[in-house]
């Protein structure tokens, strides 16, 4: 009827399907509109010795077949839905479904369709309007897209989180090991302090025996000397009443030089372990000439007495005397210091 309208209009599509017709090859078509109840098909018929084998479009009424697969965010689903043909127009054919497909209409369509009016006479009877859409559903699309987002958060926090604590793992690697080259080390120089110590002490106490040495040295030297022997009393003859007098016996000891001007050079002459001998010594050499004195010396917390003659102003000249007193006192071993 010419004033018939369509109840259900259908939408705007752009799909690729297979058109299946018994004994025929398979033919690709594009479906134009779709609704619930049919869809339009785009058929172009090619002409041409190069199309001979085409198969002659179908006719009104034939029993078809559409395939299409079905991609909208979710999983991915092929539909066979069968159908015939109900009108065919120059730019291609309508199909009426042997069922309605709200499933289809349900998938394909995630907004309010635009209805698409077509010239009853030429669209053929109405389809079956699809049923109405819930209002709170949310698009299959923005779903996808609202799932993948939090996947992908998801995946950073957790590559995040293991970057962190693999990080956190190295710096305490790293820690540990300087932490036991430090305690190397530690261990090291503990046990070269322990060297050193009992070296230090090894020579403190070589140090004392040296200054017990020598002490002992300087008692024997002082045990061993004499004193000078006097000369012989002279013999005068006065004739028969003359009579053997003893004329006096002159001091051949030279005289104590006087002390040396203060300076800051000394000689050391020795070196005794105890006061009364470096005074007995400090004497015997202010008897030859040489004004020596007694001082007391600290080595190893042990005080010695070291017989010394202060005052010369440089180390030439106190070196100079020195092999001077050294001959006086017949001693060996003297030596300069800055007092």
């Amino acid at each position: 009827m010419p004033d018939e309208r369509r109840r259900n209009p259908r939408v705007p599509a752009h799909l690729n399907v297979l058109l299946l017709r018994t004994g025929l090859r398979p033919r690709s078509c594009r479906v134009l509109d779709v609704s619930p109840g049919g869809l339009f098909l785009e058929y172009a018929v090619s002409r041409g010795p190069q199309h001979a084998d085409e198969p002659p479009p179908p006719e009104n009424g034939e029993t078809v077949e559409v395939r299409l697969l079905v991609r909208d965010g979710e999983t991915p689903e092929h539909f066979t839905l069968g159908g015939r043909v109900t009108h065919l127009t120059p730019s291609g054919l309508g199909v009426l479904f042997d069922q309605p497909q709200p499933v289809l209409m349900g998938r394909l369509l995630r907004s309010e369709p635009a209805p698409v009016d077509r010239d009853p006479a030429a669209t053929g009877p109405a389809l079956p309007q699809p049923p109405p859409r819930e209002e709170n559903a949310m698009p299959g699309r923005t779903a996808f897209y609202a799932v993948l987002a939090i996947a992908v958060l998801g995946l950073a926090l957790a590559l995040s989180q293991w970057l962190t604590t693999g990080g956190m793992r190295q710096e305490l690697d790293n820690l540990e090991t300087a932490y036991a080259a430090l305690s190397t080390e530690l261990e090291q120089l503990r046990s070269r302090q322990s060297e050193l110590v009992a070296l230090t002490r090894t020579l403190a106490d070589m140090g004392r025996q040296m200054d017990s040495i020598s002490a002992s040295m300087g008692e024997l030297r002082s045990g061993t000397e004499r004193p000078p022997t006097p000369a012989p009393a002279a013999v005068v003859e006065t004739g028969p009443a003359s009579t053997t007098a003893a004329a006096p016996v002159p001091d051949e000891s030279p005289a104590s030089e006087p002390a040396p001007a203060a300076g800051p050079w000394q000689i050391n002459l020795i070196t005794l372990g105890n006061r009364e001998a470096a005074a007995a010594f400090a004497e015997r050499a202010r008897a030859r000439g040489v004004p020596a004195e007694p001082r007391p010396v600290t080595r190893a917390d042990q005080t010695l007495w070291r017989v010394s003659v202060p005052g010369f102003p440089d180390a030439e000249a106190a070196s100079v005397k020195a092999r001077d007193y050294q001959e006086r006192l017949g001693l060996e071993g003297a030596w300069v210091s800055r007092r």
